[in-house]
Order: structure tokens, then C-alpha cells, then sequence
């Protein structure tokens, strides 16, 4: 055996995809698990020749979510199925089945708006004599479609979608979807558009990919802007980004090669592993035992958030009062909604009051109402007030840590009797009101200081979930941003915007003194001044785009206090994550004493769990 064949059959036993280019980015090697990660060699399973799909032909599409991971699909592109494209919106989870550009078929279709299934997504029906069945469980994470009983199975993370192509003149299968089909160029979008197709199965021929440029194999990704960044000398070596390319999660790690003489960059390694199994186990478990319907409009699959979850979901079939603790911009009012519509009082009112947004003066008419004549100016036979609106329902109480001392009395009257009484009434109101109540406030402080009632933070304080910030939970920025975006896009007329890799980068790196409403703002932004389809960048404030923490000291004049606020506060969390949350060991690096630090993590809303 020569060096070459025992080099290569070396590489293809490893169970990590290896990839190697040169300086200019061609290719050198690409060994079988990295061919197996993208789909790039389809040699297994059920075999079909190269081809292309024509007028007659059956095609079954089986979409999690319509226009992700698709190569784009619009509903217009599924009119040559037959499909009444007024019905289907982009993000919706569909099933279709149809005859190609025949108008005289019959076509059949499954729709779960927006993309929420509480239970699999299942079509069965019969086309020329085959028979189809279909599902999209969105827990097991998996698309199957039976074509008279043999099995074209695909399993996935977050998106995808699934295409089987049967030809309309023999009844086989003519083309089926495969893993890493971007690689290969042959997503949903361009096969249904007529490109021609690759040959799969045991007998296909073998790709041409060694000498090949990166970008013909693999386009623009995080992978290659890793890749740039270690052929340039921007960085040494980058480890353990895990990514989701083609509907499969790896986690990447690339490398310099070094000429041996010279010292300098001759090219780079990429070692891929594919976690895919691990991904989607972790997210079956998230879904199976935490997520009900109620609380989906809340994104994040992090440790950080979901904590707050399962107490929120907990909580949400009982009756007591709840306190939502987090700083401004965190999803206090998300929450809040959730809790509601998970109770047995979702088909009851839902009221929300700033409490900091109402006058002091107009406060207390505002949540009690008044009598008529109660005061110059009231409303002739008087008004009802937000407690008597929310009667068998909810009353959300925002910024409750703003209210007037005097009127903590009376919602302390509230919580404990169920009643009130009215301005200007000497007839008490009862109601059957659930209460949640939010600030952004350290209410024991508050108490200390005499600016909020002790038995009323006692009241609220029946069970308090604390929001994580959003520099607590980075790991949910690509969800967030991926969830904002259509709106965003549709908000400001502009449509088919990608985020380039570097824009990431610079997300992780910030710190998000606003939290997730900062972070909608600058894609707001950034949607409005980007130039081309892509968000490079040059569209972010330049206090994000400087990757520096330290932006937050160099911005607008602060107080001396607000300063030393800031400074205590990141060193805190920057000794946790040296110690990996290990809070003797922080206590130590920090230098400060045990009841010192629990009261500095109080007092700035710290959490103590990665």
C-alpha cells in the first residue's frame, strides 16, 4: 500500500470529518465522514439516477417550516402542484402532495399555521394508484413519507424540508431529498424550479470535490468565515463553534497548517462533529417535558431561560400571584401572557397596566374607577376600573416597584380580600382576579428604604421568577434573531435579507444592556441601512460593531454611582465564568465576603447557573 492510499484510508476511518485546503482555498482533502456530514457522496441508501423533474411527475413536500432551509420556497413556487398558494404562508409547517404543471390533478394538503404543531402534522391519500403517507413530528424531530410502504425518512433540528419526486409515467421514485443537500445544490426551491439532479445509492457516481475551491463545495457560512479569518492570520486557531449548516448541527473546529520551513500560513484544517443526535435529543426533551402551546411566543431553548420556564408552567394552574423579576426589555410582559394563557383563566380578560406610564393623579380611577360626580371632570354614570375589567381573569401589573406608596394599601386590600372600593364610593367591589406583577426593581431594597410597602412585597412575592438578562443566555441570539427577522423585514419593506457571520460575531461579543428590545432595535436598524441582501457589518451601530465591552464606559456621561453600578456588576459575572459558576471559588477571585457578594448578586439581578 502507497503513502497516498494508506494516508487517505487513514483519514476516511476517523469518525470526524476532516477537511483540508491551501492557502487559495482548493481543496485537499475531504474525508468519508465529512462527505457523509454534508450528503456530498450519497452512496446508501434507496438508489435513483441523475435526472431532472417534468410535467406529471407526483411530488410530495413535507416542510417544517415553509421557506427555511428550503432553499427559500415563496407559496407562489408551490402553485405548479396545484396548491391554492392563498392558503399557505411563509414559516407555516405543510404537507403537499400534486402532480407537476397539471392542472387538472387533484392536490392534497396539511397546514399548521405558523408552524405550530401540538400534535404531528399526518397526511394520507392516494395518487395514481400509490399510496402516501406523510407526517411532520415536530417532537421526535423527524419527516417520514411512505411511497407504498418504503420509507424516505428525514430527521432534523430546527428546519427542513423534504422532498420526494415520483415519476409520473412509472410510479418510481424518481428523486428523493437528502441530508447536505445544499452542498450537493440541489435544495426544495431549485428542484421543483427544474435543475437537474444527482445521481444517489450505491452505483452513483463519485463527486468531483478534491481541487475544488471551498465555495463550489460550501457557500458563504460560519465555516467559511472561520476559515478566512485563520488563512489570514486573524486569528490562531478557532475551536468548537457549533454551527447549523444544511439542516445538520456540527460543532467545528479549524486550524493553521504551517509550512515547515518558512513558518508561514500554507493552509488550513476544518474538523467537523456531527451532533446532530445530540441536538435534536436535547431539543425532544425541551419540547416533551417543558413547552406547552402557551409559552411558544417565548424563544430560547438556553439553561437560562428555560428555568424560568418550567416555574412559569408550574405556576400557571394555580391561582397565586406571581412576581415577574428582570430588567427592562428581558420578556416580563411575554411571560406574563403565557402564564395567562396556560391557566384556567384563558378564556377570561387579560388587562395590563404600566404602572409607571399613568399619572399619579389618575391612578388609583384607573385601577378602582370611580362613581359619577366623584371628582370635576368624571364620566357621567362613572367608569369601571382595570380590577373590575380583569373580573375572573388576569391583571398584569407592570412596573408595580413605580406605584404610589397610598396605593400599595389598596392593592395590599385587594390581594387580601378580593375587594375594593371604587373613588368616591362607599360600596366595596368584590372581584375573583389573578394577579402578576413585574419590575425591573430590587423590591427588598425598595423595602429597606421605605419606597415599598413590606406587606405587600410579601403578598407579591408568592412566587418570584427571575428573568435572565440577554448577556445570560447568548446562546438564544440566533433563535431571537431568526424569530425577529420576517417581522422586521415585512415592518420595513425589505424581504430576503441574510446575516452575514462577522454580524454574529459581534452579537456574541456585546453585552446588551437593553436586552432583547435593544437587540430588535439594531436589526431594525440594520434593515434599514443594509446595502444588497446581505447584513454586513457596516449596518451595525458602531458601539456594537468595536466588540468591546468596555463601549459602555466610552458612550454618553454617566453618574460616578452608575459607573461603579457597571464595574461591580461585570466583574462579578466575569468571575463566575472563570470559575464556571462556581461561587466559592468566584467569591475568592473577587476578594469579597460571602454576604457581600450575595447581596451585590441580588442587587444586580445575577444569575448564579451557566
Amino acid at each position: 500500500m502507497n503513502k497516498e492510499v494508506y494516508y487517505k484510508s487513514s483519514l476516511d476511518m476517523i469518525e470526524d470529518g476532516v477537511i483540508a485546503v491551501d492557502s487559495d482555498k482548493n481543496i485537499q482533502v475531504y474525508n468519508r465522514r465529512a462527505q457523509e456530514i454534508f450528503g456530498i457522496s450519497a452512496k446508501v441508501g434507496p438508489e435513483h439516477p441523475a435526472g431532472q423533474i417534468a410535467r406529471g411527475d407526483i411530488v410530495v413536500l413535507a416542510d417544517n417550516k415553509l421557506g427555511a432551509d428550503d432553499g427559500n420556497l415563496e407559496p407562489e413556487d408551490l402553485s405548479v402542484l396545484g396548491m391554492p398558494v392563498y392558503y399557505v404562508n411563509k414559516e407555516d409547517a405543510l404537507i403537499v402532495v400534486g402532480k407537476y404543471k397539471d392542472n387538472k390533478a387533484p392536490c392534497y394538503y396539511k397546514i399548521a399555521s405558523g408552524g405550530k404543531m401540538e400534535q404531528p402534522l399526518m397526511l394520507n391519500c392516494k395518487m395514481e394508484q400509490i399510496s402516501l403517507r406523510i407526517t411532520i413530528d415536530d417532537i421526535s424531530n423527524k419527516i417520514t413519507i411512505y411511497v407504498n410502504d418504503k420509507l424516505y425518512e428525514m430527521k432534523y433540528v430546527n428546519d427542513i424540508g423534504h422532498l420526494v419526486i415520483i415519476d409520473g409515467n412509472t410510479g418510481a421514485v424518481k428523486f428523493y431529498q437528502n441530508h447536505g443537500y445544499t452542498a450537493r445544490d440541489e435544495d426544495a426551491k431549485k428542484i421543483i424550479k427544474g435543475k437537474n439532479f444527482l445521481a444517489k445509492g450505491p452505483n452513483s457516481p463519485k463527486p468531483v470535490i478534491i481541487g475544488q475551491h471551498f465555495s463550489n463545495i460550501h457557500p458563504d457560512n460560519e465555516v467559511t468565515y472561520y476559515l478566512d479569518a485563520v488563512l489570514k492570520g486573524q486569528a490562531q486557531e478557532i475551536r468548537g463553534k457549533e454551527l447549523s449548516l444544511n439542516g445538520i448541527w456540527v460543532r467545528s473546529s479549524t486550524f493553521p497548517i504551517y509550512n515547515e520551513n518558512s513558518g508561514k500560513i500554507r493552509g488550513a484544517a476544518i474538523i467537523l462533529r456531527d451532533i446532530s443526535e445530540i441536538k435534536r435529543l436535547e431539543k425532544q426533551v425541551l419540547n416533551r417535558d417543558f413547552k406547552y402551546p402557551a409559552f411558544n411566543r417565548i424563544i430560547g431553548s438556553s439553561l437560562a431561560i428555560m428555568e424560568p420556564i418550567r416555574m412559569a408552567q408550574r405556576v400557571s394552574k394555580s391561582n397565586s400571584t406571581v412576581l415577574l423579576l428582570g430588567e427592562s426589555g428581558t420578556g416580563k410582559g411575554l411571560f406574563a401572557r403565557a402564564i395567562h394563557d396556560n391557566s384556567r383563566r384563558v378564556d377570561k380578560p387579560f388587562i395590563t397596566v404600566n404602572m409607571a406610564a399613568i399619572p399619579g393623579n389618575l391612578i388609583e380611577s384607573e385601577l378602582f374607577g370611580y362613581e359619577e360626580g366623584a371628582f370635576t371632570g368624571a364620566r357621567k354614570g362613572g367608569k369601571a376600573g382595570k380590577f373590575s375589567l380583569a373580573h375572573e381573569g388576569t391583571i398584569f401589573l407592570d412596573e408595580i416597584g413605580d406605584m404610589d406608596y397610598y396605593l400599595q394599601a389598596k392593592i395590599l386590600n385587594v390581594l387580601q380580600d378580593n375587594c375594593f372600593y371604587p373613588v368616591g364610593s362607599s360600596r366595596s367591589i368584590k372581584v375573583d382576579v389573578r394577579v402578576i406583577a413585574a419590575t425591573n426593581k430590587d423590591l427588598k431594597k425598595e423595602v429597606q428604604e421605605g419606597r415599598f410597602r413590606e406587606e405587600l412585597y410579601y403578598r407579591l412575592n408568592v412566587v418570584a421568577i427571575h428573568l435572565p438578562t440577554l448577556s445570560h443566555r447568548k446562546e438564544d441570539i440566533r433563535e431571537l434573531v431568526e424569530q425577529m427577522m420576517p417581522k422586521i423585514q415585512k415592518k420595513v419593506g425589505r424581504e430576503k435579507l441574510t446575516i452575514s457571520p462577522e454580524v454574529y460575531e459581534d452579537f456574541y461579543s456585546y453585552h446588551w444592556p437593553g436586552n432583547i428590545r435593544e437587540l430588535e432595535n439594531v436589526l431594525e436598524r440594520a434593515v434599514n441601512i443594509a446595502e444588497g441582501n446581505v447584513i454586513n457589518r457596516s449596518a451595525l451601530p458602531a458601539y456594537i460593531r468595536k466588540n468591546n465591552s468596555s463601549n459602555y464606559l466610552k458612550g454618553d456621561i454617566r453618574t460616578l454611582k452608575e459607573y461603579v453600578q457597571y464595574a461591580e456588576k461585570e466583574a462579578i459575572i466575569r468571575a463566575l465564568e472563570a470559575t464556571n459558576y462556581n461561587k466559592t471559588a468566584a467569591i475568592k477571585y473577587l476578594g469579597i465576603g460571602r454576604t457581600a457578594f450575595y447581596k451585590k448578586v441580588g442587587e444586580y439581578n445575577i444569575m448564579l447557573s451557566n
